[in-house]
């Protein structure tokens, strides 16, 4: 049943009304009165329920799928390996909607308009071509609870689209801190005690998301909470190893452990102690790591350590990644890299081969999202082509 009211309108070249409805879990808004007459209407935000939906949509762990299920699902139907990163850069945003949306003024509550007047149409324009959407928490985070609504209203929004989700949180924790932060991100968080909610004591979480990153600095007691969730709740859990920050190498490259490897290298085999139990029901394990696309060798060392794994892969286009880099370490069907392009995706519009007006910024993600998928395609195509001369 549709829910209409009336609000007091944002001004624009005159003074206008506010028609606002929700169909699908999304709320739109029409504005009327305004000097050109008649209706313009654009999604703005996600409903109050936002996320009933989008769960309906793609939580399949009551069916027994893990995450890795669904992700090698996803690839089979879509033909595609690329997640799309869903952050918002305020100084890289269409400038439209930028003055629009300041027109009702400049506030907090703005910000996060204008991060759903966005990303919104970015994952409808991208979804065909994407089987995932990764949003970083931080780039939410900074804007306090405005951001943070917007933040699990963009990911409902995902989901929606039959996308898995990721929150790309890095966390950092240890022992108590690190299971709270484990139920929040990929569960249940504690409640109170009541007879009409089930499991009693829990509630799910408003931020949860289908996988989630991780560092290992906390070291295992850090680890432990996100592993019980891969093994008990079919999550995803990424651990950084080798990414993509330049400067992260002045870390990676330090030598540790009796074996005298590299930390990154060190990591992955920790990783692989992680691994027991989580497998899913295509044997891929629900524990893998974060990589830099541009790390063609630490990729492929990786996978002889973690040969079951999934491969977070980051940096693809903007940080120096080739697609034949990003996708490396694929198994021998192709399998195992997920691949993430964020700016080369949301800011399309600004620069490049598909650069348009502000106003279709939406479209330009579409298509680059489309050649990024199709780019990738061809790229795993020339490695396994490869590998097959060697053999």
């Amino acid at each position: 049943m549709r829910v209409c009211e009336r609000t007091n309108a944002r001004r624009t070249s005159s003074p206008a009304g506010v028609f606002i409805f929700r169909k699908n879990g999304l709320q739109f808004r029409k504005n009327f009165g305004t000097t050109g007459g008649g209706f313009s209407g654009k999604v703005v935000s996600i409903s109050s329920a936002f996320d009933a939906k989008g769960r309906e949509c793609m939580d399949k762990r009551g069916s027994g799928l893990t995450f890795t299920d669904r992700l090698e699902e996803q690839v089979r139907i879509k033909q595609s390996r690329l997640c799309l990163g869903i952050d918002p850069f305020f100084e890289m945003m269409p400038p439209h909607l930028k003055r629009q949306i300041a027109d009702g003024g400049k506030s907090f509550e703005a910000m996060g308009e204008l991060f759903e007047q966005s990303m919104v149409p970015i994952i409808d324009a991208a979804a065909s071509n994407v089987i995932a959407a990764q949003a970083n928490l931080a780039s939410y985070l900074i804007y306090g609870e405005t951001g943070l609504r917007a933040y699990r209203r963009i990911l409902a929004h995902a989901r929606e689209r039959n996308l898995l989700t990721i929150g790309d949180a890095k966390c950092t924790e240890g022992d108590h801190i690190a299971e709270l932060c484990a139920d929040g991100y990929l569960g249940a968080v504690p409640f109170w005690d009541t007879p009409y909610r089930e499991p009693r004591g829990r509630h799910e979480s408003s931020i949860q998301s289908d996988a989630v990153t991780v560092t290992m600095a906390m070291g295992s007691s850090g680890m432990a909470p996100f592993v019980a969730a891969a093994r008990e709740r079919g999550a995803g859990v990424f651990v950084l190893a080798r990414p993509s920050f330049q400067t992260n190498s002045e870390f990676d490259l330090l030598r540790v452990g009796t074996h005298d490897e590299f930390l990154w290298e060190w990591i992955g085999h920790q990783v692989r102690k992680f691994t027991k139990g989580t497998e899913g029901r295509y044997g891929w394990w629900n524990v893998g790591v974060t990589c830099g696309a541009k790390f063609r060798g630490e990729m492929r060392r990786l996978r002889e350590i973690l040969p079951r794994s999934w491969f977070h892969v980051v940096g693809f286009g903007k940080q120096g990644g080739t697609a034949e880099n990003a996708v490396a370490a694929v198994d021998n069907d192709g399998l195992g890299c997920l691949v993430v392009s964020t700016r080369a995706i949301d800011y399309a519009w600004a620069r490049g081969p598909f650069k348009r007006r502000p106003e279709e910024f939406a479209e330009a993600a579409g298509d680059a999202a489309r050649a990024a998928r199709d780019d990738l395609n061809r790229a795993i195509e020339r490695v396994l082509a490869k590998r097959r001369k060697l053999e």
